[in-house]
């Protein structure tokens, strides 16, 4: 693949984060772009309201849902990814994260 997008889903590979990046890393063409939106909440839980309000149900279950804060960036290092990239961008539903990683081609 030229690029590999996760929108709102590595919550569910917490776990397996390291694995899961890593597997995404081995799927990519070289100089192929890997590309993650999540919502910025961490295990702290903290966010914008709209984001905690859109996920209270997760919140109040007990679930271990949250990300520890830059843990798919490192997991991104760990995979050999390149020019990683963070930002949060302000979206009606409040902050979210964005990600990019590059798997650098051989030279």
């Amino acid at each position: 693949y030229d690029i590999i997008f996760a929108s709102c889903t590595l919550n569910f590979a917490k776990n397996q984060i390291d694995e899961t990046v890593k597997k995404i890393y081995d799927s990519l063409n070289e100089n192929g772009y890997f590309v993650s939106l999540h919502d910025a909440v961490y295990q702290n839980n903290t966010a914008s309201e709209s984001v905690l309000g859109h996920l209270a149900g997760i919140i109040t279950s007990g679930q271990e849902f949250f990300l520890e804060e830059n843990s798919i960036s490192n997991a991104m290092v760990n995979a050999g990814f390149k020019q990683i990239k963070s930002e949060v961008i302000e979206t009606p539903m409040g902050g979210l994260l964005f990600e990019t990683a590059l798997k650098s081609g051989s030279t």
